[in-house]
């Protein structure tokens, strides 16, 4: 049996005005994304709920080493007048939008019951190498979210 991880990821901005959500669904449907970055913190991988970003060259690590569960789509990107402030010279890479698509049992991403993402040990290694700042993460079980965050 192979463990999981959940995750708890950088916060970075909010789902801007220009998304198409369906917020009468539970958790909402995105169908297409905007996300406004009121600051940032350097990881590379990101998130405002139901949504998770990825920079490209993390995408293509997760692209080239085969990774499941998960899809890229584009997405809308724009500073807030708060960041054009406190981060004035805050240089943004270009970020996806990762789409998770899998199912824990046989995949390398997917979402927990708890509404966070979901890992396989070979998918949270290489989100390591981007040696994030802000990132949590715990072994998953189903069953509890008792264990405490790394």
């Amino acid at each position: 049996m192979t463990d999981y991880y959940e995750l708890r990821i950088e916060v970075p901005g909010h789902i801007g005005m220009r998304s198409v959500v369906d917020r009468g669904a539970r958790p909402p449907i995105v169908s297409s994304l905007h996300f406004v970055f009121d600051g940032w913190g350097g990881d590379e991988i990101l998130t405002s709920f139901p949504v998770f970003l990825v920079t490209e060259s993390l995408a293509a690590t997760f692209s080239e080493r085969g990774f499941t569960g998960a899809e890229m789509g584009s997405v809308e990107v724009e500073k807030s007048r708060q960041i054009s402030v406190l981060q004035p010279l805050c240089e943004l890479p270009k970020f996806l939008w990762l789409k998770v698509t899998g199912d824990h049992k046989d995949a390398d991403f997917f979402i927990t019951r708890n509404q966070h993402l979901g890992v396989s040990p070979r998918a949270l290694a290489a989100i390591l190498e981007t040696n994030p700042q802000t990132l949590r993460y715990r072994l998953y079980d189903e069953g509890t979210s008792s264990r405490e965050w790394n």
